[in-house]
Formats: C-alpha cells, structure tokens, sequence
C-alpha cells in the first residue's frame, strides 16, 4: 500500500509564559517573561499507509491532539519532519484540507440553528463541489448511517447520538482521502456507538479511506482497528497490531467465581478483584506466576463456589495494568 503519511522524528515543544504573583512581579514578568517550556511530543516517528485504520490512543496531555494539530497543518513542528500525501502539512494546508476531515472536540461542523439538510448544503458550496455529484454522494452517506429522519430537524434539536451520527456524515462529505476522529464515540448509547463503528468499517471497506482514531473506549479500537500506536508523556510506546500488543503484554488472566456464599473468595493478595456481581466476583492474576491448575486448586479449597470460568485479557485490562497509576483515572472515562 502507498504511505500517505510520513512522521519522521518529531519534537514539539510549546513556550509558556510563566505568571508571577504580586504586582511588580507581574509588571517584570511583562518586560521579561520566564519561558517554561513544555515537551508534547519528543522524536515521534511513524508512518501510515493508505486504506489503514489506526488507533492513536495515550492518556490525557500525552501529545495525541497536538500530533493530529500538526498532521492537519495547525501548528508547525518544533524539530523533526511531516508530510501527509507528500507535502508539508503546514506549507499546503489549504491544498491538503480539501482531502482531508477532521473531528476533533467539541468543534461542530454543522450550523447550530439550521436544519441539518441546508448544513450538509452549505458544506457543499464551502468545498465547491458538483452538485450532482453531491447530491448521490450526500444520499449514500445519510442512507448508511441511517438518519434520514434527522435532515429537516435544526441541530440543536438533535440528541448527542443523533448529533454525532450527523457531525461524522459531514465530514465525509469532500470524500476525504484521511479522517482524523477525536473521541467519536464518547458519552453515546451502545446502539449509536455500534451504528458509528459500522459506518467507519463500511466506508473504509468500501472506499479505503485512511482513518487515524483517537480514543479513550480501547472497545473501539478492538472492534475497529487493526494497528494502534500508544503513547505515553509524549514519546511512542508502541506501534503495531493490536493483536501482537495483547500478546506481548496480555500476562494478566481473568478468572470468575460463582457462590451461594455472600463472602469474597479469599485468594492470595496479588489477585485483584475487578468487578462484583450479584452471584459472584471477578478476580485479575498473572498467569505467568499462576497457570489454571494452580488457580483450580485454590478455588477447590474454598465452600460454596458453584463455577468457574476464565477469561483472556482484553486491552482494556492490558493498558490499565501497565499504566495503573498515571491511566487509571483516564480509561475509565
């Protein structure tokens, strides 16, 4: 497949103006700032093909959005070189934005008090494009994702589902050669995330359309993505399939206890209880300290159990166990 993008030892480093507390510190701080300096990304390199869907996934404050500000155009990198369809993101940024959709935030690219329809219209005349060729191109999107029903409602009648259905029609509308999708999915339904998941697989499919995905629901990336790049305090951890990642660092096992007893199954202390259900709990353990006959014989020793079952780590699990400190609070969003 043909590289479409190309990230080769990049660094960005924002220049902060440290405030000073008190007033002549203040009066100093504007005739002699105090730069702090502060690392997003450090000598980040890698490359995606055409046809791919990847997951960009880290914490908060890893450097996700910058990369993407950067891939974009928006900001220029400290040290280090881009280039998205063999130009300088920066230097071409209104030739590269035509192929190009982003999602990203909070940032709408529909019209708040106009019914989506005269949106969808509106971005048709921004990216001058055939109308004809619109008009079949538009149908087949709303048709796929399923909100005909939505197209004379203004937007700030629509649902967050129904909103988010719509902002992700819109941004196919220039046929885009690469999407960047910033939390599609959060704070949706099951139904509405899976309808989007099965959108983007579709028009992948369908079209080869490069997408990269940045997310916090590693459910997603499972489902969607075959590749995923993690990073982690700006530097890159890991990229490759998903599948090599869960094999690599999938050590931990889960293991689920049923009992008539109310009582928590006591096991030695590096199993950790992950969930609790009504008729029974769910415990994590590192299978390369214990196998399944050692777990069994354990469980043998305790009264009332009436099943056991293990299971494989997911990411979800993997990710939160080697970052649990700095990742706890953040994939559980």
């Amino acid at each position: 497949m043909n590289r479409i993008i190309c990230v080769k030892n990049v660094s960005k480093v924002y220049r902060i103006p440290k405030s000073e507390k008190g007033f002549f510190k203040g009066i100093k701080s504007l005739v002699k700032p105090n730069i702090v300096e502060k690392v997003a990304l450090k000598d980040v390199s890698f490359e995606i093909s055409e046809g791919e869907v990847v997951a960009y996934i880290g914490p908060n404050g890893a450097g996700k959005s910058t990369t993407i500000k950067l891939l974009t155009g928006l900001l220029l990198p400290t040290s280090g070189h881009i280039s998205v369809k063999g130009q300088d993101p920066f230097q071409y940024r209104k030739q590269l934005a035509q192929m190009t959709g982003v999602l990203m935030g909070q940032r709408s690219n529909l019209w708040w008090d106009l019914p989506l329809q005269d949106s969808y219209d509106l971005l048709r005349v921004i990216y001058n494009l055939d109308k004809k060729t619109y008009i079949e191109w538009s149908r087949y999107l709303i048709e796929t994702m399923g909100i005909e029903d939505l197209l004379s409602q203004p937007v700030r009648m629509l649902s967050l589902g129904q909103r988010m259905k719509a902002e992700i029609v819109s941004i196919f509308i220039p046929k885009p050669e690469i999407v960047y999708l910033d939390e599609p999915t959060i704070g949706l339904d099951v139904v509405t995330k899976q309808k989007v998941i099965e959108f983007l697989m579709h028009i992948n499919k369908q079209f080869h359309t490069t997408i990269i995905l940045t997310t916090h629901d590693l459910q997603d990336v499972e489902k969607l993505c075959k590749r995923m790049i993690l990073i982690d305090k700006s530097i890159l951890k890991y990229d490759g399939t998903v599948s090599n990642f869960i094999k690599k660092y999938g050590n931990m096992k889960r293991v689920m206890i049923k009992s008539d007893s109310d009582n928590v199954p006591q096991l030695p202390n590096d199993f950790t209880l992950s969930e609790q259900f009504i008729d029974g709990w769910e415990f994590i353990y590192d299978q390369s300290r214990y196998d399944k006959r050692d777990v069994l014989a354990m469980i043998a020793k305790l009264e009332n159990v009436t099943s056991v079952s293990f299971k494989d780590p997911d990411l979800s699990l993997i990710i939160k166990n080697m970052f649990r400190e700095d990742f706890e609070h953040v994939w559980d969003q």
